[in-house]
C-alpha cells in the first residue's frame, strides 16, 4: 500500500484535513451530501460526514486501482485459490448465485428443502414418533454467529409452521444445560454445525446433547434421529453417528465466517422456509452483482472499504463502532466483530512479509438506542477518536400509528446522534463541551427483511475484501486462533493429572489457587468403593481423610498407586476416629454393616459441621438410610451405583451416568459441586427420591442377565414403595452394563437371583413404610411396548410405511390365549394400518374374536388390508417385516431359511426378546429387540 503513488499523495492531504473541523466542510459546501452519497434501488450510503473532499476521494479510488482491486474481485468471483496460506478458494459468492448455481450447491439446496418440508409438514420426528417442535443449533464462530444473527433479526418473519430455533455455543455448557431444562427430548432436534467436525467446543456440546436424548430414547438408532450434521467432512459426521440422510455438506472453499450462505443456514431455512432463505441469498447476490459490475466511484462496498482505510491509515483512527437503529439487529455488531477482526486482524502480508502499517481497527457496537445510554459518552467527550456506522431503515415494523411514532423517534435519535458527533457544541464549562468532529457513515435500507439483510451482510463482506486487497493481506485464514486451542489441550491435560510442570508461574499459580479451594472430605469405609472414592477425590485436589483401613486396595489394579501418590502429595490421610469435622462426610460400608453406619451418624450429629452426608454404593435398607438421616441431622444423599464393579477407578472417574437420591435440593446442589470434576463430559446426572434410587439399585442387580417374566411383580413392588417407574428406568439406563435398555414388559433383564431381589425390595418397602402407591401407570407398560415396536419399524423405513406389508406372530394378550381384550397388539395394528401398511397375521387362538373386533372397529378399507393366515410361515410371505409380539414356544426357534425365502426384507422386530441378536444378524437378518 505504502509503495503506491496514491499513498504518497494521500499522506499530505490527510495532514491538512486533520486540521479542518468536520462541520466546516458542510458550511463550505451546502451541496456536500449530493456529492458524497450513493443510492441504489434498495440502499443509500451517506459518507458526507467523513473528513474527505473530492481530491481525497479521487486519490482513494486511485489507491484501489493501483492495488489491482478489479483483478482481485475477478479472482474472488471466479473461485480462484486466493486463500494462499491454505491453498483454497474463497468462493462464498457461489453459494448465493440463485440464477446459475453450481451443481453441488443446488444439490444441497434440494437436500435442505427436503428437510425443511419434512419439518414444516411435521414429518421430521424423533424417537417417540412425535413431531419436532424445537431445533437447537450447536456451533461456534461462523456456525453460530451468522444463523443466530439472521434468525433473531427476522423473528417477525417466522412461519407459523416453523419450529422454535435455539442456539448454543459456549464451551462451559451452561447455555446448553439451561436450555435442556426447558425442552422435551422427544421433540427436540439438534443441528451439529462444524466445518471440520473435529472442533472440541462443538463436539463436546453435541455429546452432552446426545446423552440427554439417550436418557429417554429407547435405542441408539432412535437417538440419532435427533441429530442433523452439517460439515465439509462427511466421514467424521458418519463416525460420530450422524445418519446419512441427515447429513448436509459444504466445501473447504467456504470460510467459516461466510458459511451462513451454505447448508449452515439450515436453521434459517427452518424458521423462514426455503423461500425466505432464498430471499436472503437473493439479496446477497444482488450486492455481489453490484460489487462486481459497478464502477468504483459508485460502488458502495468499495467506497465503504476505502473510507475505512482513509480513517485507519491516514487519520489514525483506531476504533470502529457499529450502531444499528433497530433492535432486531441485536447480534449484528457481534457478527461483524468476527467478520472483520478475524478476517483482517493480520500483521503479515500475502508475500509473507510483516506489514509496516496498521490494518483492522478494533470493532464493537450495540443497538443504537441502547448504546446512547452506554458508550456514547466516550464518542462525544472521550479522548479517543472513533469512526461510526449508523444503520437505519426507511420502514418500521408496523403501520400502526403507535408504531409509526416509535419509528420516527428512532429515526430522530439516529440522525441526531450522527449530527451531534459531527458538529459538537462549544461551552466554557468543559463538562458540557462537545468537541464534535467525529466521522460517521449512514446506511439507509428500505426495510429489514431477508432480502435487505442479505444485501447488508454481503456489503460488509465485500468491504472487508476491499480493505484486505489494499492492505495486501489474506482475509480468509485465521491462524491466530490456533495457538490458544493447542495450549488449551495441553493445560487440560495438566488439570487432568493435577500437575503444573512446564507451565509458566502465572498459569501454575492460578491452577494451584483453584485446587486449594477444594473441600475437606471424610470417607468412612474400607471397601473398594470407599478406597476409590477417597483416592479420586484427593486426586482432584480435595483434602481427604479415609476413616478405615486399606487392606483391599491390592485387589483393584491401579488403586495402590493412586493411594500412594495422594499420600505422598499430602492430600490423603488415614484415620480411625469418627469425630473429624469436614465439608462432606461420605459413608461407604460393607453390605449389612448398618450398626457401624449408625455409630458414624451419631458421631456426625455430635460434630460442629452441618454439611451433606453422602452414602456411596450403599447396601443399606431404606429404613437404615432414614435412621442415618435422622441420627446425623444432616441432609443425606444416596448414590447407589456410582463406581461399577470391576474397573472401579475408571468407573468412578468417568461414569456413564450419575444417580442422586435425595429429598433435599441443597444436598443435590452440594453433590453436584463435589463430583463435578468427574463429570468432565457433562454426563447426565439423574435426580431421584432416595426410595427410587434404592429400588434402582436392586432392580439393576436383578436385571443384568436374561429376560424375565416377573416385570409386573417388580412394578407392583415399586408401586407399593411409592417410586416412579420412569425414574427406575432412568436408573437402569445409568448402569453401563445395561446401557440404554429400558424396562418394558417381557423385555427386561434378570437372572436366577430375581426372586431373592424381589424379597429384598419387599424388605425395603417394609422398612420404609411407604404406602403412597404412586405407580398408577404400571398398566401402561405393555402399551409402551407396542409404541416401541411401532417406532422401530417406522424409523427403519424412514417414516415411509405406506405400501409396506408386515407380518404379526401372536396377537392375543397372553400366549396361547383367545383373549384380545386390552392387547397392545391391537393398538399396534391400528397404527400400522393408519400408516398405509398391509398386515398378515398368524394367531389361530384368536381368529373368531379378532375377526369380530376387526369388523366392529376398523373401516372397511383397512379390513381389506388384513389377511389372517393359518400358518406362521404363510404369514411371512412377501412381507417387509416380521413382528413377534407374544411369547409362544412355537416361535422360539424359527426356520430362518424359510423366513429369508419368504420375506422381501428380512427384518425381525422382537417384542419379547426371544432371539439372540448376534445369531440373527449372522444369518443376514436385521434385528430390533425391544429394550436392547
Amino acid at each position: 500500500m505504502i509503495e503506491t503513488q496514491a499513498f504518497s499523495k494521500l499522506k499530505p492531504l490527510a495532514e491538512s484535513i486533520k486540521q479542518t473541523h468536520l462541520k466546516s466542510l458542510f458550511t463550505d459546501d451546502v451541496n456536500r451530501f449530493e456529492q458524497f452519497h450513493v443510492q441504489t434501488e434498495h440502499l443509500l450510503y451517506d459518507f458526507s460526514k467523513q473528513k474527505i473532499d473530492s481530491e481525497v476521494l479521487q486519490e482513494l479510488l486511485n489507491l484501489a486501482t493501483e492495488s489491482d482491486l478489479q483483478p482481485w474481485i475477478e479472482k474472488l468471483f471466479a473461485g480462484e485459490k486466493i486463500n494462499q496460506t491454505e491453498d483454497r478458494a474463497a468462493w462464498h459468492t457461489a453459494l448465493r448465485d440463485i440464477n446459475n448455481p453450481l451443481p453441488e450447491v443446488a444439490q444441497q439446496w434440494h437436500k435442505m428443502e427436503d428437510l425443511v418440508d419434512l419439518m414444516h409438514s411435521h414429518q421430521l420426528r424423533g424417537f417417540s414418533g412425535n413431531a419436532i417442535t424445537d431445533v437447537v443449533n450447536i456451533g461456534v464462530g461462523g456456525s453460530d454467529l451468522g444463523p443466530l444473527m439472521i434468525t433473531y433479526a427476522l423473528e417477525s418473519d417466522k412461519l407459523s409452521i416453523a419450529p422454535d430455533i435455539h442456539f448454543v455455543s459456549t464451551l462451559d455448557a451452561r447455555q446448553l444445560q439451561r436450555l435442556l431444562k426447558k425442552l422435551n427430548p422427544s421433540t427436540t432436534l439438534f443441528i451439529v454445525a462444524s466445518k471440520s467436525f473435529t472442533t472440541i467446543d462443538t463436539l463436546s456440546l453435541a455429546e452432552t446433547a446426545k446423552e440427554w436424548i439417550e436418557t429417554s430414547s429407547p435405542s441408539d438408532a432412535s437417538t440419532l434421529r435427533h441429530f442433523i450434521g452439517i460439515s465439509t467432512n462427511p466421514t467424521k459426521m458418519t463416525e460420530w453417528g450422524i445418519l446419512p440422510q441427515l447429513q448436509l455438506e459444504f466445501w473447504d472453499w467456504v470460510g467459516g465466517r461466510y458459511s451462513l450462505w451454505s447448508a449452515i443456514g439450515l436453521s434459517i431455512a427452518f424458521k423462514l422456509g426455503m423461500q425466505g432463505y432464498k430471499d436472503l441469498l437473493a439479496g446477497a447476490h444482488a450486492m455481489d452483482t453490484h460489487f462486481k459490475t459497478t464502477p468504483f466511484a459508485e460502488n458502495i462496498p468499495v467506497l465503504l472499504g476505502l473510507i475505512g482505510i482513509w480513517n485507519t491509515n491516514f487519520l489514525d483512527l483506531t476504533a470502529q463502532a457499529i450502531l444499528p437503529y433497530d433492535s432486531r439487529l441485536k447480534y449484528f455488531a457481534s457478527y461483524l466483530e468476527q467478520l472483520e477482526m478475524e478476517s483482517n486482524g493480520k500483521s503479515t502480508r500475502r508475500d509473507g512479509k510483516a506489514t509496516t502499517y496498521r490494518t483492522c481497527p478494533v470493532l464493537w457496537g450495540e443497538v443504537g438506542p441502547n448504546a446512547q445510554h452506554a458508550f456514547y459518552q466516550l464518542l462525544h467527550q472521550g479522548t479517543e477518536r472513533v469512526m461510526s456506522d449508523f444503520i437505519l431503515f426507511t420502514q418500521g415494523q408496523s403501520s400502526s400509528e403507535r408504531s409509526k411514532f416509535h419509528h420516527n423517534l428512532n429515526i430522530a435519535n439516529c440522525l441526531a446522534q450522527s449530527r451531534a458527533l459531527m458538529i459538537g457544541k462549544s461551552s466554557k464549562d468543559l463538562n458540557k463541551n462537545y468537541p464534535g468532529d467525529q466521522v460517521s457513515n449512514t446506511l439507509l435500507l428500505n426495510q429489514l427483511d431477508a432480502y435487505h439483510l442479505g444485501m447488508l451482510v454481503a456489503l460488509y463482506e465485500h468491504k472487508v475484501f476491499v480493505q484486505s486487497v489494499v492492505w495486501k493481506i489474506n482475509p480468509f485464514d485465521q491462524w491466530g486462533v490456533e495457538l490458544g486451542k493447542k495450549l488449551a489441550v495441553d493445560i487440560l491435560a495438566h488439570i487432568d493429572t493435577h500437575t503444573t510442570e512446564e507451565l509458566d508461574t502465572s498459569t501454575a499459580g492460578i491452577l494451584n489457587t483453584i485446587w486449594k479451594q477444594k473441600m475437606k472430605i471424610n470417607v468412612f469405609g474400607s471397601n473398594i468403593s470407599a478406597l476409590v472414592c477417597a483416592g479420586c477425590l484427593a486426586e482432584t485436589g480435595n483434602q481427604v481423610t479415609l476413616i478405615g483401613n486399606r487392606d483391599k486396595e491390592r485387589s483393584e489394579p491401579g488403586l495402590l498407586k493412586l493411594l500412594d501418590t495422594q499420600l505422598d502429595a499430602g492430600r490423603l490421610e488415614f484415620s480411625t476416629g469418627y469425630d473429624i469435622d469436614a465439608d462432606y462426610q461420605i459413608i461407604s460400608l460393607e453390605p449389612g454393616n448398618c450398626s457401624e453406619a449408625k455409630l458414624i451418624a451419631k458421631s456426625l450429629a455430635a460434630g460442629t459441621n452441618a454439611n451433606t452426608c453422602l452414602i456411596v454404593r450403599s447396601n443399606f435398607t431404606m429404613g437404615t438410610f432414614k435412621t442415618i438421616t435422622e441420627l446425623s441431622q444432616k441432609p443425606c444423599i444416596m448414590n447407589p451405583d456410582f463406581a461399577p464393579e470391576g474397573r472401579a477407578i475408571v468407573g468412578f472417574m468417568r461414569p456413564d451416568r450419575i444417580i442422586i437420591g435425595s429429598h433435599a435440593p441443597q444436598a443435590i446442589k452440594s453433590f453436584k459441586r463435589l463430583f463435578s470434576p468427574f463429570n468432565r463430559n457433562h454426563n447426565v446426572i439423574i435426580e431421584m427420591s432416595p426410595e427410587s434410587a434404592e429400588l434402582t439399585k436392586y432392580a439393576t442387580n436383578a436385571m443384568l442377565a436374561t429376560r424375565i417374566s416377573l416385570m409386573n411383580e417388580l412394578a407392583q413392588a415399586a408401586e407399593h414403595l411409592g417410586a416412579d417407574i420412569e425414574e427406575v428406568r432412568q436408573g437402569l439406563g445409568a448402569d453401563q452394563r445395561i446401557g440404554q435398555a429400558y424396562l418394558y414388559a417381557g423385555t427386561g433383564f434378570g437372572g436366577a437371583d430375581f426372586e431373592i431381589d424381589l424379597s429384598r425390595i419387599q424388605k425395603i418397602i417394609h422398612d420404609s413404610g411407604s404406602e403412597e402407591g404412586l405407580l398408577k401407570a404400571v398398566s401402561l407398560i405393555n402399551e409402551q411396548q407396542k409404541e416401541v415396536l411401532f417406532r422401530k419399524i417406522w424409523q427403519h423405513f424412514n417414516c415411509q410405511l405406506d405400501n409396506k406389508t408386515v407380518a404379526l406372530w401372536g396377537v392375543s394378550y397372553k400366549p396361547n390365549s383367545n383373549s384380545i381384550e386390552g392387547a397392545p397388539s391391537l393398538s399396534l395394528i391400528k397404527a400400522l394400518l393408519n400408516q398405509g401398511c398391509s398386515l398378515k397375521i398368524f394367531d389361530p387362538m384368536i381368529e373368531t374374536n379378532f375377526t369380530m373386533w376387526m369388523r366392529e372397529t376398523l373401516p372397511l378399507e383397512q379390513q381389506k388390508r388384513i389377511e389372517i393366515c393359518a400358518d406362521m410361515y404363510e404369514a411371512t410371505e412377501q412381507t417387509d417385516a416380521l413382528c413377534v409380539i407374544t411369547e409362544w414356544q412355537l416361535f422360539y426357534s424359527p426356520n430362518l431359511d424359510t423366513l429369508r425365502t419368504n420375506m422381501r426384507t428380512p427384518i425381525i422386530l422382537d417384542g419379547r426378546n426371544l432371539y439372540d441378536k448376534q445369531w440373527l444378524e449372522e444369518n443376514q437378518f436385521i434385528y430390533y429387540g425391544i429394550g436392547r
